[in-house]
């Protein structure tokens, strides 16, 4: 495919010679790897027996708007499974403000686009964002021509942007947040980069005071700099009779008895299950009714996860099995074999915490950033993590400062902070009330962002 021309720069930090070298040195380094993605598209088509369906978007074949009546046309693009539930609160929030908007949702992870279609049932299509080839991003911006791109998090995508920006697209980041490899990358060597990427947008609505100071000191202007919330703490709570029938009908389906404790260990990497099956064989002499569902943050090592389980002499009751009736929960509930459940499907863990008297949440005691500390939170739950939160760093110090969250940097503490939790229902009560005056102090932050962007693009029409 042939590339389009450049054509003529913005007035949004695309002028000058300094900008321009640093499009063409990424450009270059983009195409220098395009053997490697040929590659991968040849192994996802013949050996994964994946469909053309993602290969089309990642060329910028993007799903086309409908003539419905929609007006307006916005593009929120969610990284993975974490963004999408941030992207899923806040799309919710924007079609209640926007109703004549036709919404695009994209993802680049395969899990992301599943759950993505699983739960972001307010838009009008899901799809995969573009590989960043300036003719892809500009022939996906021909197609859909948004009035707003909506980046969630930390998704800066060079040739997206600026194609956006040619597009006349107001361009947000949404939830920003700017984790610690970032901002030394940038404050390091990567200042101009990121000044010549962050003038072109027209808002950057960021989680914290924190995230805004430092997004301001590696070159966003900060007049388009605003504190919003962190959205993934604006979440809906369940109330105290919703959760226990939640919790029961979650209980009977894995065939545990209501009397028992439930260690629910989530995102969990390489590394961190043998450690938890170490921790939970110490657990059971204490209490021998707990119960732990494991869940790998990457399905597709679940046959890995099971065998690791076996080794370690407890029979693995998969999630999968369960749900199509292979395994009934009464023959659960009656073996003579501990059990260690396996889920090993998509799209659940949220609400499995549910049932979780204790959670931990994995890539964390291992050098992986963390993952999502506040979804067991919303059903107040205590939750563990280790001390590799990089991503989630704000969360975590939040968790901990009002007693909710607590960090170990082995199995001893890990085991020696599960016993106190285990063993205090007091205590876990206390946790479950700090855990929603907690919440409800952060609520909001998916309403205030939507509302940024809607005025955003209600200006955008009103200019002649």
């Amino acid at each position: 495919m042939q590339v389009p021309k450049l054509g003529e720069e913005t007035q949004s930090g695309m002028q000058g010679n300094g900008s321009s070298l640093i499009y063409a040195i990424y450009n270059m380094a983009l195409n220098g790897a395009t053997p490697v993605i040929a590659l991968y598209i040849v192994y996802r088509l013949l050996v994964m027996r994946k469909g053309l369906g993602a290969v089309r978007n990642w060329f910028g074949d993007m799903p086309k708007p409908g003539s419905n009546g929609k007006t307006k046309r916005l593009w929120v693009h969610a990284v993975s499974v974490g963004e999408v539930m941030v992207a899923q609160a806040l799309i919710k929030m924007l079609r209640q403000l926007i109703q004549d908007a036709w919404m695009v949702l994209t993802t680049v992870t395969d899990t992301g686009n599943i759950v993505a279609k699983r739960l972001a049932s307010e838009v009008d299509a899901v799809a995969y964002l573009p590989i960043d080839y300036h003719w892809s991003a500009m022939r996906a911006m021909r197609i859909i021509r948004p009035n707003a791109l909506v980046l969630i998090e930390g998704e800066l995508w060079p040739n997206i942007i600026r194609c956006a920006k040619r597009n006349s697209s107001a361009i947000i980041l949404a939830n920003g947040r700017v984790s610690d490899a970032t901002y030394h990358r940038a404050l390091t060597y990567g200042q101009p980069f990121y000044r010549t990427l962050l003038r072109q947008f027209d808002a950057l609505l960021m989680r914290t005071e924190i995230d805004a100071q430092r997004i301001i000191s590696i070159g966003a202007e900060e007049s388009k700099v605003h504190i919003t919330g962190d959205i993934k703490l604006d979440v809906h709570q369940l109330s105290n009779e919703e959760l226990e029938l939640l919790r029961k009908e979650l209980l009977m389906e894995f065939g545990i008895p209501e009397s028992s404790l439930v260690w629910v260990a989530g995102s969990t990497h390489q590394g961190e299950e043998e450690l938890l099956l170490e921790v939970y064989k110490r657990l059971l002499i204490h209490f021998p009714t707990l119960r732990l569902i494991i869940a790998p943050r990457h399905i597709e090592r679940s046959s890995e996860v099971a065998a690791l389980i076996a080794r370690n002499r407890f029979w693995c009751v998969r999630r999968s099995s369960l749900l199509h009736g292979t395994i009934e929960p009464k023959a659960i509930s009656m073996a003579t074999a501990t059990p260690v459940f396996l889920l090993d499907t998509m799209g659940e863990l949220k609400r499995i915490y549910a049932m979780s008297t204790v959670a931990f949440v994995g890539g964390s005691l291992v050098k992986r950033g963390g993952h999502n500390v506040i979804e067991p939170l919303a059903y107040g739950c205590p939750v563990v993590f280790g001390k590799h939160v990089d991503n989630f760093r704000p969360h975590a110090a939040v968790l901990q400062s009002e007693g909710v969250g607590f960090v170990v940097s082995d199995a001893d503490e890990l085991f020696g902070t599960m016993l106190k939790l285990l063993s205090s229902q007091m205590m876990r009560t206390q946790i479950r009330w700090r855990s929603k005056k907690l919440l409800q102090a952060h609520s909001g932050a998916a309403f205030r962002t939507a509302m940024h962007i809607a005025k955003l693009i209600a200006a955008q029409e009103s200019r002649p």
